[in-house]
């Protein structure tokens, strides 16, 4: 019989954890505590911690049976002794509660049927925290490796140099007209003045 098997026989058998109860009300507080001791088990304790951790276990849905059954007898104030012992029971387990709560939540149960009682009780003791999480212990942190040096930001390509636009080609000299050519050619050559003598027939037309 394994460990598990021989912590659930006892749960069941042992009649001070649920003598506060009616069974359908014993049954859902020794459900929650079931599942309880199979997280324990799943945690990897040596078989001394476990053995140590049920005892806690068993103490803790003790006073949980003894807390629901006498719910109408709680003190909203906390003050009660039950409810101080039932923090220092679920305290051994890791669970994080006050006495201001469990009184809080006795007083607003009062007038609840048992077996919400106990599935409220059953919620506010898992929601505070509680066995040891199954999953292996996170590794210590590797030191950071220093930030590279971010990339240069990229460098933009000069602007293209602006080329002027070709001057567009002289125009060619108009050609001058053949006239103009005889122009020029005819002040640069003067005729030959007449130095014949005149004629007489010329200068006297009518004659001695």
């Amino acid at each position: 019989m394994s460990r598990v098997d021989s912590a659930l026989e006892a749960l069941y058998e042992d009649a001070s954890l649920r003598d506060e109860l009616r069974d359908d009300e014993a049954n859902e507080l020794l459900k929650w505590a079931e599942a309880e001791l199979v997280k324990l088990d799943t945690s990897g304790a040596t078989d001394a911690d476990f053995e140590s951790k049920i005892a806690q276990l068993r103490q803790l849905v003790r006073g949980m049976n003894r807390f629901v059954g006498r719910r109408a007898e709680i003190s909203a104030q906390g003050a009660d002794e039950a409810v101080n012992r039932l923090t220092e029971q679920a305290s051994a387990l890791g669970y994080s509660l006050t006495p201001e709560q469990l009184a809080q939540f006795g007083a607003q149960s009062g007038a609840a049927d048992g077996v919400s009682a106990v599935q409220g009780l059953t919620k506010l003791i898992s929601s505070a925290g509680g066995a040891p999480s199954t999953e292996p212990p996170p590794l210590p942190a590797q030191a950071a490796e220093p930030d590279a040096p971010p990339p240069p930001p990229p460098t933009e390509p000069p602007p293209p140099v602006p080329v002027d636009e070709a001057a567009p080609p002289p125009e060619p000299p108009a050609e001058p007209s053949v006239g103009s050519l005889f122009q020029k050619l005819w002040g640069h050559i003067a005729p030959p003045a007449d130095t014949s003598p005149p004629n007489a027939e010329e200068t006297d037309p009518h004659g001695p």
